[in-house]
């Protein structure tokens, strides 16, 4: 249901329930009205925290100053669906999207002028033209998930679609998002490349390329050595040497693109568009990624990613809190003295104040799971039915 205004309209009828809610269930009421008022013009952000939806492949995470979303597909969940002529090009809607959001228009109506192969946060091979039209699509890949404790989280995809295999994580904490990327594999004669983001241009775009700050003009570029860019508040820091491209031009198009019915309209649309994504060439074998986003300004380096290879990523999201994920059966050493082992591929959370971790295992088949703490040996018990996936809090000690 991609249509004229159809973010905000979605969000009117929210508060619409939300009001009626009020009278309906009047024990809850306390909860109702903190949605109606910070959802005011004007009206401060307290619901700050972080989410991964187990039986949806999503993740939000929500901070003062910025909403994040995370949508996957796997054997289990459709990644889209296009009925009654809408949804169009939603081929790649799950394919790993991330959405950034500090005022909520980022994204207003820019969906018939977008370029629905750099859907921000996915890979794909760019051939040209529109994605092919699809009903429906499931990843047939299972090591899809995430956990969450509430503050922050971390979540992985492997991934093949259309000829391209990736393997994708995502570390959310406080202020920074780090996105890595994996075993990026093509065949396709096109070039292949990972869209970092896609919305409507505000304000300046700003680039570090070997030491010297710059303003972009419009137009189109790539450069092997780009640090960092940073527009519309939010700055990208590309931690390995990669090939960005950015793009600032208007782009064209129509909402017949999107859906069709008796209120498509028929006026042709342009907008200015900023486009930033890291091409991996044609063909790649193994290609990888690795880059961050934080608000504008916000200094990123290397040192809170403790670890970063196919088979192992862990990153500090917090002063207390490590997210880990295990590709494949390992060891992570979080200090000198301490490491955790896990017997299967597995995300953790650790929290080093509390001494304890919230685990989650992707695939949502394995009944238990053997990890080991400084060798000390537990199996620990998984959720199963409806609660499969969901992630369960053991201690460290």
């Amino acid at each position: 249901q991609i249509a004229p205004r159809s973010l905000a309209g979605k969000g009117r009828s929210a508060i619409g329930l939300m009001k009626k809610m009020l009278s309906v269930d009047p024990v809850n009421s306390k909860e109702y009205q903190a949605f109606l008022d910070r959802n005011q013009p004007g009206a401060g952000n307290d619901l700050v925290g972080s989410r991964y939806f187990w039986c949806s492949d999503y993740m939000v995470h929500r901070r003062k100053d910025f909403f994040a979303s995370l949508k996957m597909c796997s054997d289990r969940v459709i990644g889209m669906e296009s009925i009654n002529n809408e949804n169009l090009l939603g081929r790649h809607l799950a394919d790993g999207s991330l959405y950034l959001m500090r005022s909520g228009t980022e994204y207003q109506d820019i969906f018939p002028v977008w370029d629905w192969k750099r859907i921000p946060g996915t890979t794909c091979v760019q051939s040209p033209g529109d994605p092919e039209h699809c009903k429906n699509w499931k990843n047939p890949r299972d090591f899809v998930g995430g956990v969450s404790d509430g503050s922050v989280g971390c979540a992985v995809m492997d991934f093949e679609h259309d000829g391209v295999s990736v393997r994708k994580s995502w570390f959310f904490g406080d202020e920074m998002i780090f996105c890595f990327g994996s075993g990026i594999s093509s065949a396709s004669e096109s070039p292949v490349a990972t869209s970092v983001n896609q919305c409507l241009l505000n304000g300046d775009v700003k680039l570090k390329i070997g030491g010297k700050e710059q303003v972009m003009q419009d137009g189109k570029q790539t450069c092997s050595n780009v640090e960092w860019v940073e527009h519309d508040g939010w700055r990208y820091v590309f931690l390995k040497p990669c090939n960005v491209g950015v793009s600032l031009v208007s782009q064209s198009g129509e909402w017949a693109r999107v859906f069709r019915n008796s209120d498509t309209p028929r006026e042709k649309i342009k907008k200015d568009v900023f486009s930033i994504y890291i091409d991996h060439g044609t063909k790649p074998a193994s290609a990888e990624y690795s880059y961050a986003m934080a608000p504008a300004g916000k200094e990123i380096g290397s040192l809170d990613i403790l670890v970063c290879n196919p088979s192992l990523q862990a990153v500090r999201l917090n002063g207390r809190t490590i997210g880990v994920a295990f590709w494949e059966p390992g060891k992570f050493e979080y200090d000198k003295r301490h490491f955790v082992e896990a017997g299967s591929p597995c995300l953790m959370l650790l929290d080093l104040e509390s001494k304890s971790i919230a685990l989650s295992e992707p695939t949502q088949k394995l009944k238990a799971i053997e990890i080991a703490f400084d060798g000390k040996q537990q199996k620990v018990k998984l959720p199963s039915g409806g609660n499969a996936g969901k992630p369960v809090k053991i201690s460290m000690q």
